[in-house]
């Protein structure tokens, strides 16, 4: 009984990932759609990573507003793609960075769904290889869920 809950939960976490790396690939398919605005930086910073990255152990904090219709919306997501709210590196990469894009008051280009004015990106370039990573990671998960299952 054990091993029959096992696999299926294996089997939906599986499919969990894959649902939502099938979503953020639909969504990227719609970039070239998303309306453009400008944005001010409200808020940037180099922070201090707790998790272990060799050399990468500094994430660069962002966090503009833009307005969309008279309402005024803010956001910290920069990319599109898992990994979106973080981009690490070595603090002083990362400070260069900061200090050239993305200092208080800077004007940047602002990309958001038309129909979803709150989910804006700063770039629209994204990681295909990351996202079929994770696709092809929640078929295998769902495969070892069922190996399990029918394993005698």
């Amino acid at each position: 009984m054990k091993k029959i809950l096992f696999s299926v939960l294996l089997a939906l976490v599986g499919a969990l990932v894959v649902f939502f790396s099938i979503w953020e690939l639909s969504v990227v398919l719609t970039t070239p759609e998303w309306a453009t605005t400008s944005g001010s930086i409200i808020d940037s910073d180099v922070r201090y990573s707790r998790k272990k990255y060799s050399n990468r152990d500094y994430l660069l904090h962002v966090k503009y507003e833009y307005v969309v219709a008279g309402v005024t919306y803010t956001s910290q997501r920069k990319t599109i793609g898992t990994d979106n709210d973080n981009w690490r590196g070595t603090e002083a990469a990362l400070e260069a960075v900061r200090s050239q894009s993305y200092e208080v008051g800077t004007t940047v280009d602002v990309y958001y769904q038309p129909q979803n004015p709150n989910y804006a990106v700063l770039s629209t370039e994204y990681s295909l290889l990351s996202m079929l990573g994770w696709l092809l990671g929640g078929l295998i998960i769902i495969g070892m869920g069922g190996v399990l299952l029918f394993q005698d």
